[in-house]
């Protein structure tokens, strides 16, 4: 993994959530988005990059020092413009891998992300999926790495023809596919075992 940094994506608004900041609301003894952030920092990524929203001070302290802070200025413009920013940001240090994980997925293991790295040498995407649902965490390299940072708007990743590229789709299950989206769900989802 040493050659792949990651993009971390913190940066959304939890409008569904309520007015609390859904990533910093209490999960299992801890604030949300640190069950991300402690499987993030298992793996080996040359670079950790966040992706938070401008002005998220609490946000920023719970990655701790090993990731650097891309603030979104303009977050409500949605996922896309997250994913471009963390996109840019590897490209302009370097890097022709990323790996994007969410903040709010609480449940992705280092094992999961291992596969996804084990299968990305060969491929331009590299993605989880669940049935027949695509989703994040995944792995852009080269030309699709390079085409995140066109994006904008809510639908990020999937904005992409994937018939374009070489992708590999790597199987996760129910479980780690679960993103925490509203307070009914943190609720689920913190008592279940």
């Amino acid at each position: 993994m040493s050659h792949t940094a990651l993009v971390f994506l913190a940066g959304g608004l939890s409008r569904r959530f309520g007015r609390a900041d859904k990533l910093l609301a209490d999960f299992r003894d801890k604030p949300l988005m640190l069950h991300a952030v402690q499987t993030a920092l298992i793996c080996q990524f040359a670079m950790r990059f966040a992706v938070v929203p401008a002005g998220t001070g609490l946000r920023i302290k719970n990655l701790e020092q090993d990731f650097v802070p891309i603030e979104n200025k303009d977050p409500g413009t949605g996922r896309g413009r997250s994913l471009s920013l963390g996109a840019r940001a590897c490209l302009d240090t370097g890097y022709t891998s990323a790996c994007v994980m969410l903040a709010d997925m609480p449940f992705v293991t280092h094992e999961h992300i291992g596969q996804l790295m084990a299968n990305a040498a060969e491929h331009e995407i590299t993605i989880s999926r669940t049935g027949n649902q695509v989703l994040p965490p995944a792995v852009f390299c080269g030309r699709a790495l390079r085409d995140l940072t066109t994006l904008a708007g809510d639908k990020g990743a999937s904005a992409l023809d994937f018939t374009r590229y070489c992708v590999k789709y790597v199987d996760m299950s129910k479980h780690q596919a679960v993103d925490i989206d509203t307070a009914e769900d943190l609720r689920k989802y913190g008592s279940m075992v």
